[in-house]
């Protein structure tokens, strides 16, 4: 049985300091700008539905009236 053959704690703390830390501003902006465009998307489709539904409203009263 030979010690050597597992790392120390000394191996795996070299191998943490190695990984990077740094996280990359622009990506997360990027998810962000997406998410922002996602909201935004949505809540056009949901404005446009309730202009659609307007119309429909609209439409019914004049063939009702006619």
């Amino acid at each position: 049985e030979t010690q050597e053959s597992v790392p120390g704690p000394a191996a795996y703390l070299s191998q943490i300091e190695e990984l990077p830390t740094t996280v990359d501003e622009e990506q997360v902006e990027t998810l962000e700008d997406k998410i922002e465009a996602m909201e935004l998307a949505e809540e056009l489709a949901e404005e446009q539905v309730e202009q659609a539904k307007g119309l429909l409203l609209k439409e019914g009263d004049i063939f009702a009236q006619s």
